[in-house]
Order: C-alpha cells, then structure tokens, then sequence
C-alpha cells in the first residue's frame, strides 16, 4: 500500500470492531430461547401478517407504537376503551380536519394517560406526531395498506430506516418493533429497557451508546442475530416476541441465579 493510499485512510475508513457476547451469555440466552419457544410460538407473527389487515389495522399498529414510547400500559387502557378505539380508527380521524383530529387525539391520551401527553396541545409532540403520521399514510396511493405495498418494494434491511425516517415519534427501536409486528422484516430485535435488562443478568456488558448510536444498536443487535438466533433456526423478531412475553420469569430466574452464583 502506497503512502498516499495511507494518508486517505482516515477514522471513517477504519474496521469497525465486531461486537460480541460472552460465550457463556450466549449459550445461556440460546437455552432460554428453546425452552420458551414452545409455550411463544402462538405470539409468533407470520412474515407478511400485513396483507391481511385493513387500513385500520396497520394505522392501529402505527399509532400503538408512538402511544408506547415511555410505556406500554396506557396502550392496554385504549385498547380496552370501545370509545376510545372508535374515536382513534383511521376512518374515524379521517374524516376530521387536522384541528379536530389534534383535539381528540390529545383528550384521548390524557385521559389514558398516555406518557408525555402535555395538557398544553400545541406544545404536545406526541399529539403532533400522531396527527402527523396519519396524514403520511393518508397521503399515499391507497392509504396505510398503499404505504406498506411501496415500503416492501425495497429490500427487507432498508424498511427499518424508511419509516424512522418518514414518521414522527417512531425511531429505529420502534420501527423495529413495527416491523415484527406487522411482518415487514424477520431479522429485527427491539433493544429495548427489558431486553437490556436481561442482557445484562447474563453479563453482557453492554455499550454505553447502545440506544444513542445506530452503529453500537446494530453491532449488539447483530451479535443477537449471529450468537443466539442463528444457532438455534429462529428470527430476530421470534427471539424479541420470546424474551418480551416472557419476560416476568426469565428475568426472576436470571436474577436469582445471579444471586445464588459463588
């Protein structure tokens, strides 16, 4: 390599260092993996799920993931609200103009108190997010389902970026989630607080960045892919759906085992 090659190398040219996790976390992971499958499998969803919702269906799983952020509870709270569900369908808003949409939006999610939800509704991001993204969906070629038949045009490692980047409020955690759920992508897994959690009970040391920077996401993100779901034939997003439902009990076990441990 010449000396002019090697002063054109600069830091953005440089190998980045594979992440990846201990061999005992690793195998430990694997086995909580294949023993929960079974009792999961039911939550698994199908790769494609989406051509089977209507509209209203896949705005729900949009605006599910904007509700979500800072916690899932108030989501359950609307979704158990017929009021609720009716005001919020993609018809339904619709059929309002921005302003009116703003106002249901915002009284909808205090009264469920959807975290982050401001009283003051010009300064409320999530009811500006909402409002927003609705109108996104709306504006293309045949709606919500029409925005989804374009994404997946594109190839499957893409559609993750696209809708961070075409909505509010939906970052790429999220977009990861929505991707599993509505089967846009098999190989997606929500680095979420519970997941970190148990990463962490199985002595993972995780990077400080894992949730500020797209590179370290991806590179633990990856080692997940390679060491745990690779081995045993399941999806990223099948391994997601199996520690998240089971979360409650795989991290009391972790936990005592951590504690009983010499």
């Amino acid at each position: 390599m010449s000396n002019s090659r090697r002063q054109n190398c600069g830091p953005s040219e440089a190998m980045k260092p594979e992440f990846n996790l201990p061999k005992r976390a690793a195998s430990r992971l694997v086995s909580l993996a294949r023993e929960f499958r079974p009792k999961t499998r039911k939550h698994f969803r199908p790769y494609g799920v989406w051509r089977r919702l209507d509209n209203n269906g896949i705005w729900m799983n949009f605006l599910c993931q904007v509700v979500v952020a800072g916690g899932s509870k108030p989501w359950d709270k609307l979704e158990a609200s017929p009021e609720a569900m009716k005001l919020l369908r993609f018809g339904s808003l619709r059929r309002q103009s921005a302003a009116r949409q703003s106002i249901t939006i915002n009284r909808l999610f205090r009264e469920h108190s959807v975290r982050y939800a401001s009283d003051d509704r010009s300064r409320c991001r999530k009811t500006a997010a909402v409002v927003a993204n609705l109108e996104r969906l709306a504006s293309a070629p045949g709606g919500p389902k029409g925005y989804l038949k374009e994404l997946c045009r594109g190839p499957e490692d893409g559609r993750v970026k696209k809708i961070a980047t075409d909505f509010r409020y939906i970052k790429l955690k999220g977009s990861r989630d929505l991707s599993a759920g509505l089967g846009l992508a098999k190989n997606v897994i929500g680095l979420d607080v519970r997941l970190l959690t148990l990463l962490r009970l199985v002595k993972v040391d995780i990077p400080k960045r894992v949730q500020t920077s797209s590179d370290v996401y991806k590179a633990v993100h990856d080692a997940l892919l390679r060491q745990v779901c690779r081995p045993i034939g399941i999806t990223g997003a099948q391994l997601d759906r199996i520690l998240y439902n089971n979360y409650d009990e795989i991290k009391v076990r972790l936990t005592n085992r951590t504690r009983s441990a010499p």
